[in-house]
């Protein structure tokens, strides 16, 4: 039940950053900082995990998952609040290619997967595998509908701008290879 209780906050929180791209494409300042806190509403059942329960594995392995862990989280937060921003050039309203993005329009998905993958690991439980299957699940639900709705009305050239990246990935673009 407890399982089900923090899927439902980071289904919340998902919901939350959906009204938030929302309130983004409708100039709605005020209620945009309000929806910020769905973000980190995604990103509350972790916590909770770490403060129910314990890896079953000890020593060398838990080290390395958390390392990895530390890795993807690191790669998430860089791709998703940082790499425009600094590496952009500050062109307000182009579509940034570069870095991570030129693998993925959604290189966070890719990392918050992973991250997803080694959570369910580092666990080993059927109700903690169960959990990170929902929230990916709500992650990928909202990044379609910012990529297929959303997107395309917020920024110009985004049709375009398909054509050219990735949804999810490309092992050819990660080569630089066109």
């Amino acid at each position: 039940m407890e399982i089900f209780k923090l899927f439902i906050l980071g289904s919340v929180g998902y919901f939350l950053s959906y009204l938030l791209d929302l309130a983004i494409l409708r100039g709605k300042e005020l209620l945009k900082r309000f929806l910020l806190v769905g973000m980190f509403l995604t990103a509350a059942p972790y916590a909770f995990l770490f403060l129910m329960f314990d890896s079953p594995f000890g020593g060398t392995a838990r080290t390395v998952m958390f390392i990895v862990f530390c890795v993807l989280g690191s790669l998430l937060l860089f791709s998703v609040f940082l790499e425009v921003e600094l590496f952009s050039n500050g062109e307000k309203g182009k579509l940034y290619k570069g870095g991570t993005y030129r693998i993925s329009r959604h290189p966070g998905f890719l990392w918050y997967t992973g991250i997803n993958c080694v959570i369910a690991l580092y666990f080993l439980r059927l109700d903690v595998l169960t959990l990170v299957i929902g929230l990916t699940l709500d992650n990928f639900l909202l990044i379609l509908v910012e990529d297929r709705v959303l997107f395309p009305r917020m920024f110009d050239g985004y049709d375009d701008y398909k054509k050219e990246v990735p949804f999810l990935y490309s092992f050819r673009r990660l080569g630089g290879m066109r």
